[in-house]
C-alpha cells in the first residue's frame, strides 16, 4: 500500500510531470514554476485532448483549481 505522505510540488520543479485536467484534457511537460495556490507553469508541453488528439505548446499556465491529479512522468 502506497504511503500517504504529501508531496511538496516544489520538489517537481525542472521534472517532468503529467497533469489531468477537469473535463478530461492530459498536459505532459516540465513544471517550471507553482505557487501556493497550485498554478503551475509548464514548458514543453503535448496537451492530449479526450479525442485523443494531442497538441504542442511551448508554456502552459494551469489554474490549480482546473487540476485534478499531477504525476511525476
Amino acid at each position: 500500500m502506497a504511503e500517504n505522505n504529501p508531496i511538496n510540488l516544489q520538489d517537481l520543479v525542472e521534472e517532468k510531470i503529467t497533469v489531468n485536467l477537469k473535463g478530461g484534457r492530459k498536459l505532459e511537460g516540465t513544471l517550471k514554476k507553482v505557487d501556493d495556490y497550485m498554478n503551475l507553469v509548464l514548458k514543453n508541453v503535448e496537451e492530449e485532448n479526450r479525442d485523443g488528439e494531442r497538441k504542442e505548446h511551448e508554456i502552459v499556465v494551469v489554474k490549480g483549481g482546473n487540476a485534478r491529479t499531477i504525476v511525476k512522468s
